[in-house]
């Protein structure tokens, strides 16, 4: 395989695995991403990749906002858990201290 040459603006893998929370329906909603990414330096932006079936993504569409939290391993079973049920069955609102961006008042 031929060497291919990259900028400095690589970015590395793997990915760690956030959690993204906004409002739905007034309520603080969270979900997890495996998929995160620095997208722009200047402004400083970031990416996830979300599925346009999930729940999350209404309160998003709706607020125009939504906070990328970065977990520590104490939470992996709270993290896992926003994983596997849907904010639409499950108020997962409870599930952690939250605190609210300045700007946004996101989750």
């Amino acid at each position: 395989m031929a060497k291919t040459k990259i900028n400095e603006n690589a970015f590395t893998y793997p990915m760690p695995m956030v959690v993204v929370g906004t409002l739905v329906e007034d309520r603080p909603n969270f979900m997890a991403v495996g998929w995160v990414a620095r997208v722009n330096f200047k402004p400083p932006m970031i990416g996830v990749a979300l599925r346009k079936t999930h729940y999350t993504n209404g309160g998003i569409h709706a607020t125009g906002a939504f906070s990328v939290n970065v977990p520590s391993i104490r939470l992996i079973e709270k993290v896992d858990y926003c994983g596997l049920v849907s904010g639409k069955d499950t108020d997962k609102s409870g599930l952690f201290t939250v605190v609210r961006g300045q700007i946004t008042g996101t989750p």
